[in-house]
């Protein structure tokens, strides 16, 4: 009886304190920053064990979600990465499929293209910094058609990309990850020839999979995800790369991997959506290429590289004024965005130093 009357007390007691507001007093804000400092801390770790000399908040600051919704209820969304540090970003051609049929164009790179209020009350938007960011496409390629389905060779003969630019608040600044520079050219439109790649080089996918985002309270329902997986095949012409299960890349691929220790290894990788778009680190965090499709019944992937979206976006031809500057190794190069259908206006894009 002692007992009963003392727990009934203390619950009595409890609510009344949590009621008054000093029961559980709510985090300071220099508590809530020590806090979330443990928590990346904690993800550090765990980075550091799948072998990605990143660290995590540097890593939330370089990916974003591209949410699309119609009469303000969401609809589905995407995965970005960005390339400066002033909200330029690439993502897929077909992730804002709506947003490129919006603005009917004859051009083969098109003129800026705003994402925000779209015809039929559909609208895109970025989520940083936990809140609602407008965009546009800055360029892509308007020969993009591409059936989600399609087979590996198909993805990496169509440019199934595009370069768009945040707005961002007064203050604000995205951290940029490292593309890759094409070391000399590539044939785009010549047919897929897959090579093997001994031994299979291990990457880390960077995306957003599952239901998204709740643009009523601007939670994310499924955070940000990092899996590790290794590319088995990549293009003749450096174009993309394939992540294969070991049911596809067959009994002879993984005889050979054993000559490298890598008999054990976990191939194949389940791509969800949302996750498209998303870019494929390497240990040293440079982006090796994009996510453009996944296969999750045969657990394979296809990426383009970051040589191909920057030799198909980008020269090394001056023709325009405005400056910018995107993450580029090695970064003496200077690369200019092509053109637009306004010749006049292409931007002209330097590697940051």
């Amino acid at each position: 009886m002692l007992l009963n009357f003392s727990m009934k007390t203390m619950v009595i007691i409890s609510l009344f304190l949590l009621v008054s507001g000093t029961a559980y007093p709510q985090q300071s804000q220099s508590e809530k920053i020590k806090s979330q400092d443990f928590e990346d801390f904690k993800v550090d770790g765990y980075l550091h064990e799948m072998g990605l000399k990143c660290r995590w908040r540097e890593i939330k600051s370089s990916v974003a979600p591209l949410v699309k919704t119609q009469d303000n209820q969401y609809d589905s969304h995407g995965t970005a990465f960005f390339i400066s540090s002033d909200g330029y970003f690439v993502t897929t051609a077909h992730g804002l499929e709506d947003c490129r049929r919006g603005h009917d164009s004859k051009a083969e790179y098109t003129k800026q293209l705003s994402c925000a209020d779209l015809p039929h009350g559909v609208k895109y938007q970025a989520f940083f910094n936990g809140k609602p960011h407008n965009f546009s496409i800055i360029s892509h390629n308007t020969t993009v058609a591409m059936n989600h389905s399609g087979s590996a060779s198909q993805h990496l003969a169509s440019p199934d990309v595009v370069i768009g630019k945040m707005d961002l608040e007064p203050g604000e600044q995205t951290k940029p990850l490292k593309l890759s520079a094409p070391s000399g050219q590539l044939d785009l439109k010549s047919q897929a020839e897959w090579v093997p790649i001994y031994p299979a080089q291990k990457v880390f996918i960077l995306g957003y999979p599952g239901r998204g985002i709740d643009v009523h309270t601007s939670s994310q329902r499924q955070g940000l995800k990092v899996i590790s997986s290794y590319i088995t095949h990549e293009d003749s012409q450096h174009r993309g790369y394939y992540i294969g299960s070991r049911e596809d890349v067959g009994g002879q691929y993984l005889s050979n991997l054993r000559r490298y220790n890598q008999s054990d290894i976990d191939l194949g990788i389940r791509i969800v959506g949302g996750a498209s778009g998303g870019p494929a680190l390497d240990e040293n965090c440079n982006v090796v290429g994009m996510t453009v499709a996944g296969n999750t019944d045969r657990e394979n992937a296809t990426l383009l590289s970051s040589e191909k979206i920057l030799y198909m976006f980008f020269s090394r031809s001056s023709k325009g004024n405005e400056v910018t500057d995107i993450a580029v190794e090695p970064n003496s190069a200077v690369w200019y965005l092509k053109a637009g259908e306004n010749k006049g206006s292409d931007l002209t894009v330097s590697s940051v130093k």
